[in-house]
């Protein structure tokens, strides 16, 4: 009987229920107005790797700099519910024969790794790693930090919703129900509005429906 080898397999927790935009988060080092890189971040010393978020800063991970780990880009319009199945097939028997000839030493300061590739040829093995990862499947969503700049004009919002029954305009948005039908419509788009309460999504809203409001008794 053999024992499948796992070594360099996800840590992640609950990869079966990934959303196609699992990893999508503000980073509040640029004022919540992009979104933190999405790294695979593999620790060649214990053997494992996960998928995580990264806020942009200048800084690097100690394990990283000290080349006992390494942390690989993965494109943010990644397909992360298809990914596990990627992961395992793709990349992991990558990491594995790349794995095989990781060593740690001490230099008298500090430990450090290393690797015995054939010809030193470290660009080569971490270019294929970064490859893989960019042929991941994508998915064609895309995402706002708020919902008016979704729309080019406020009152694109009345047409959209329309087609859920929804009558922005009447809309009672202190009505939870109310809203909560509003929130589902506009996510059953295409569109993700990243780290949004439903107070995120009132607040917004309301400003659009008395712009809107405002708007129309000028127009009379």
């Amino acid at each position: 009987m053999t024992t499948e080898n796992t070594d360099f397999a996800l840590k992640n927790e609950n990869v079966e229920n990934w959303k196609p935009t699992q990893f999508w988060d503000a980073d509040p080092m640029q004022n919540g107005q992009s979104i933190c890189r999405i790294m695979l971040y593999v620790d060649w010393e214990q053997k494992t790797a996960i998928v995580e978020t990264q806020m942009k800063t200048n800084s690097t991970d100690g394990a990283v700099w000290n080349g006992l780990a390494s942390e690989f880009t993965i494109p943010e319009d990644t397909d992360f519910e298809e990914f596990a199945e990627h992961y395992k097939e793709n990349i992991q028997p990558l990491l594995q024969d790349i794995g095989a000839k990781f060593e740690s030493f001490w230099d008298g300061s500090n430990w450090k790794g290393r690797f015995s590739f054939e010809n030193e040829d470290a660009y080569g093995e971490w270019s294929k790693i970064e490859n893989v990862l960019l042929d991941t499947k994508k998915h064609d969503k895309y995402y706002y930090f708020d919902v008016r700049d979704d729309f080019q004009r406020y009152s694109d919002i009345i047409d959209l919703l329309g087609y859920s029954n929804i009558n922005f305009m009447d809309s009672d948005l202190d009505n939870d129900a109310v809203l909560d039908n509003i929130i589902d419509a506009l996510e059953n788009e295409d569109v993700v509005y990243i780290n949004h309460s439903r107070e995120d999504y009132r607040t917004e809203l309301k400003l659009m429906q008395e712009t809107l409001k405002e708007e129309a008794e000028e127009e009379n």
